[in-house]
């Protein structure tokens, strides 16, 4: 019997080339580990103090409470910028600074692509902003991985009749045989920006301060997936040897799932499931490739590894930004993609789609300083004093005694009961109970001595979280509304970090994949007829949303404003009344938001019959200008109804002779 050939693994790219690649790769994620570890154990302290834990202690009777003082402050800071970001369905206000008479159109056509984009319910906006704000004040810093989904199916609509020669007759003549050539057209299943928070334990960087994450050399990504999952995204993500992935021993748990999702949780995992999850690692930064296609504009569409057998540089090869991925799982790994980046700015420049947001600046380290390192001692030493007062009380409370050694010994009448009598031979000398000195009062001064100063630190006083409790009934309003307002410059500092640091590359990068990746039918969903304006490339200032988003008071008193400037203007005979009105009839409906969108459509006629009748119409005589809900102090406070009609009634009599 003839022996069966051994098998052929056929790789994507040369097999020696794709082990050198997939070894410096897992290198710099070991590196990057043993670099940030420091970090990660801060960080999961953080997570046990967020979740109320604390580690027992040997005696069963200890005390082992946690008054929860630090899960209190971050979620106090969480819901502040809640409650700061989600008033409104306007997360941002966009204004472009400039001459060109388009400007306006151009800011606002960016405004609705931020704001419906991150309105979009697939998007789960509000939970991965929640979901970012805590990480990023446990760990310091938060990344975000960008991209676009994109499901575009198409449809058949008709035949369309063509002529194909078929032959010629005896006579010579061509033969046309008729032939019907099926017409389509595409179908936008989805068409969307998308983003997802990580986990900080699943990220690994360079290792170089930098300002913003784009200039770090390489960022990488690590998550689970499974083979079914990769097969069925092949196309779309470019993925390679799928069939080597295909043949690769499966773990019973990741890497992902032991250092993150199931850490400290112990949950079991299915052996004989037959989809079995794996480690797929996402590296996005520069790489030596050999480009073998480029688009008109010269950006690499196509390349291979610019690296021979024993890891030198190729002499044709050049520096790309680069999405690689390789799936590891124990020892073994494959490449399993290797292209050019798909993500081009508006300026034909590669970026990586990556946005890293940080909770303080930190002078030597650009992961930031977060609020959860501040916290861990603090809190500590507020639970340890605690428990001990507890412990203390309990001591007190519950009867300790001190006997003679021997006249314990078989004494079965030595227990508590009312009325029941206690038989100690050598007398009462030989019996007493432990006294313990009353010292709650020093360990509740300690309490609040810790506490004061975890308040001092995070800037989060207990009236910011809704407690009264602790303020002395001798403090004033005048000094409690002084210790908030120093409280909000504090949470108006993390707001505004977190704005320019996370939230202003999300807004550039949702303008430049809409730019480059969408559909014009999703371009005019997103913007309208403002979509013609669209211009990613625009110099936008993006005013951070502490500041952007009006009141509802603050709306009122500027409807209140311009509906008096339009009974001014509407008094005035002048031949552009009518178009003045429509100005401030638009700036009325953009105040009232998108529910009065469609109010648009409708305005004053300003044809020749209008001008007329707007100078025939306006200023006659005996007419009374209507009084509107103006102010009635220096501080903006509204008049109340007596107020106006005792104003009108002067108006009308001419003042009290």
């Amino acid at each position: 019997m003839a022996s069966k050939e051994p098998k052929t693994v056929k790789h994507a790219f040369d097999a020696d080339v794709e082990v050198y690649l997939t070894s410096v790769y897992r290198d710099e994620v070991q590196t990057s580990q043993t670099n940030t570890s420091g970090d990660i154990d801060n960080f999961e302290m953080a997570l046990e103090m967020f979740e109320g834990q604390r580690t027992a202690k040997d005696y069963e009777w200890y005390s082992n409470l946690s008054l929860k003082e630090g899960t209190s402050i971050l979620l106090t800071d969480a819901s502040t910028a809640v409650n700061q970001y989600f008033q409104s369905r306007d997360f941002v206000e966009v204004v472009l600074e400039g001459d060109d008479p388009n400007d306006r159109r151009k800011a606002k056509a960016a405004k609705k692509t931020i704001n419906k984009t991150l309105n979009n319910r697939r998007l789960y906006h509000y939970m991965k902003f929640t979901r970012a704000k805590n990480i990023n004040n446990m760990a310091s810093h938060v990344y975000a991985l960008c991209n676009w989904e994109q499901e575009i199916e198409k449809k058949q609509t008709g035949f369309t009749r063509k002529w194909k020669e078929n032959g010629v007759d005896e006579y010579g003549r061509i033969m046309w045989e008729p032939m019907d050539e099926p017409q389509y057209t595409e179908v936008v299943k989805l068409d969307m920006f998308n983003y997802d928070v990580y986990d900080a334990r699943n990220v690994f960087v360079s290792d170089e301060y930098v300002y913003n994450i784009q200039d770090k050399r390489w960022i990488i990504f690590r998550s689970e997936t499974t083979y079914e999952e990769m097969k069925a995204l092949e196309q779309k993500n470019g993925y390679i040897n799928l069939n080597l992935i295909k043949e690769m021993s499966r773990p019973v748990e990741t890497e992902t799932s032991k250092e993150s999702t199931n850490k400290g949780k112990n949950r079991s995992k299915p052996s004989k499931t037959p989809i079995k999850p794996f480690d797929l690692y996402t590296r996005l930064g520069k790489v030596w490739a050999v480009v073998e296609e480029r688009t008109e504009e010269g950006i690499p569409k196509k390349m291979r590894p610019g690296y021979d057998r024993d890891g030198n540089i190729l002499a044709d090869a050049e520096l790309v930004e680069a999405i690689i991925c390789f799936a590891v799982s124990g020892s073994n790994s494959v490449l399993a993609r290797f292209d050019a980046t798909p993500y081009i700015d508006s300026r034909n420049s590669p970026y990586k789609p990556v946005c890293r947001g940080i909770c303080y600046p930190h002078p030597t380290k650009d992961t930031g300083l977060g609020e959860g390192q501040l916290l861990l001692d603090l809190d500590s030493g507020i639970n340890d004093a605690f428990n001990l007062a507890f412990d203390t009380a309990k001591l007190k409370t519950i009867p300790t005694t001190i006997s003679d050694k021997f006249a314990a010994d078989d004494n079965d009448s030595i227990f508590f009961e009312p009325g029941h009598n206690i038989a100690i031979e050598g007398g009462k000398k030989a019996f007493d109970f432990l006294e313990v000195p009353n010292s709650l009062g020093d360990m509740i001064n300690m309490i609040a001595l810790v506490k004061n100063h975890t308040d001092q630190v995070t800037s989060t006083y207990p009236t910011t979280m809704g407690n009264v409790g602790g303020v002395a009934a001798s403090t004033t309003a005048t000094a409690i509304a002084g210790a908030e307002s120093r409280t909000n410059m504090r949470q108006n500092y993390k707001a505004i970090t977190f704005e320019y640091t996370f939230l202003v590359d999300l807004y550039w990068m949702i303008l430049q994949m809409t730019w480059r990746f969408a559909r014009p039918t999703t371009a005019l969903k997103l913007m309208g007829e403002d979509a013609y304006y669209f211009d990613p490339d625009a110099d936008y200032t993006y005013t951070p949303v502490t500041s952007a988003i009006e009141t509802e008071y603050n709306k009122y008193r500027k409807l209140q404003f311009i509906q008096g400037l339009m009974q001014t203007v509407a008094a005035i005979p002048n031949p552009d009344t009518p178009k003045i009105l429509n100005v401030l009839q638009r700036m009325i409906f953009e105040i009232l938001g998108p529910d009065y969108d469609r109010m648009n459509e409708a305005s004053f006629s300003e044809g020749n019959e209008a001008r007329v009748a707007a100078m025939q119409g306006g200023g006659t005589s005996g007419s009374t200008p209507a009084i509107t809900a103006g102010t009635s102090n220096q501080t903006g406070i509204p008049m109340s109804g007596g107020e106006m009609n005792a104003r009108q009634i002067m108006q009308q009599t001419g003042g009290i002779a």
